[in-house]
């Protein structure tokens, strides 16, 4: 122990005295670690820590060596432990640990990026309640189904480390000596984002060196509670749209749940995970003017269908309604029908609702129809030559 104390001491004027400490002294003692104090014993791991990751980041450490400083901080971590008496627990080994670091997937490098979710129905309980609730995380294959668990760990640990000046400073020196800022500024904007502190994470996003894609599709995320898309929203998403990764990854599901608080997504950085919440986006924008506005216009109830598709049949219940619309009316022109509507359901929903016999429903699908304005198709009076064009047009989509 005094040998250990004088090392300790000396460390902080020869940088030699590091290395004898990590390298020929606790090698000696690991075979019958001796007792210390706690406060020496956290000493040791702190500077052996990180002694091993400043060596990880040095340009000519190979992935062999960096294996090997790996199994160095496990066996310090041991040896510590066994100093300080903790139960031999370890949550994960190291190369599921390693291959959480950096997913990949057919050999491409996938990014994630934690975002607002989107909520089913509002929650009746007061708002000051639902802010008491901690954040929903839901995560996508193939992100590992922990990571909210980690991520939220991570979070307490940093504010908890943040809670006392003393562990702040010295942290902040650790944080000095290991280069780690690129990774740092990431997990800030997402602890602002999980914390629901927006302005505090768009100040960071403007400073930091994260792609154009991730800041565009971060800015967008925070319209989600906005009670209406504005032009800079659709700026972002055209940004956004124009900036798209290459790989396709897959598509995501339960982009919306229902619970009490706040909804985030660990969105993966892929082609149709972005397209899916942006579609989102832009669906839930439309499903307010919609909701608030019964009378709006059959070019928006067209559109808002079309988009629902892509995310069917999770978004139904929003469609019926929009049919119940359309059956208010009478009358419904989507002249884009026959180049975007090609949902099974849908198509059958429009079939049932021209055979009705309750009310008559004139629908128009195509130009031809609409030059035509005395032959539009009806549930009434409707000529032969209309309703064979209306059978054409809806055999076609079927076939699509």
């Amino acid at each position: 122990p005094r040998l250990l104390e004088t090392l300790l001491q000396g460390i902080n004027n020869h940088n030699q005295f590091r290395e004898i400490l990590i390298i020929e002294a606790l090698p000696l003692i690991n075979a019958s670690p001796p007792e210390l104090p706690s406060v020496m014993v956290n000493r040791i791991m702190a500077i052996c820590f990180e002694y091993y990751i400043c060596q990880m980041f040095k340009e000519n450490c190979d992935l062999t060596t960096i294996n090997e400083y790996w199994t160095k901080i496990f066996e310090v971590l041991d040896l510590c432990g066994r100093i300080m008496k903790w139960e031999p627990f370890l949550p994960y080994n190291r190369n599921e640990y390693m291959s959480s670091v950096r997913m990949k997937v057919d050999d491409v490098e996938l990014d994630y990026v934690l975002v607002e979710g989107f909520k089913d129905n509002e929650s009746k309980r007061r708002k000051a309640d639902a802010l008491l609730e901690p954040p929903r995380i839901t995560v996508y294959y193939p992100c590992n189904k922990e990571t909210p668990i980690c991520f939220v760990t991570a979070a307490q640990c940093w504010q908890l480390l943040h809670s006392n000046e003393i562990l702040q400073i010295d942290f902040g020196q650790l944080l000095i000596n290991v280069p780690v800022k690129m990774w740092l500024n990431r997990f800030l904007v997402d602890l602002a984002v999980y914390l629901g502190r927006n302005d505090e994470a768009l100040n960071i996003l403007k400073d930091s060196k994260l792609s154009n894609l991730e800041k565009n599709l971060r800015n967008l995320s925070f319209t989600v509670s906005q009670p209406a898309l504005n032009i800079q929203s659709f700026d972002f998403l055209m940004k956004i749209l124009g900036d798209m990764p290459t790989h396709s990854g897959q598509w995501v599901k339960n982009l919306s749940m229902n619970c009490p608080g706040r909804h985030l997504l660990v969105l993966p950085l892929s082609r149709r995970a972005i397209i899916q919440y942006c579609t989102k986006i832009l669906v839930t924008a439309l499903k307010q003017k919609v909701m608030n506005d019964p009378t709006c216009t059959d070019s928006l109830l067209g559109n808002l269908l079309v988009l629902l598709q892509l995310d069917w049949p999770e978004e139904q219940p929003l469609a019926e309604y929009i049919f119940n619309i359309i059956q208010t009316k009478g009358h419904f022109i989507y002249l884009q029908f026959t180049n975007y509507i090609i949902c099974v359901d849908m198509i059958e929903q429009f079939m049932s609702m021209w055979y009705s016999h309750g009310g008559e429903v004139h629908l128009e699908f195509s130009p031809a129809q609409a030059n035509l304005p005395s032959k539009r198709i009806g549930t009434r009076g409707a000529d032969k030559g209309v309703k064979d064009d209306f059978k054409q047009i809806i055999k076609q989509q079927i076939l699509k």
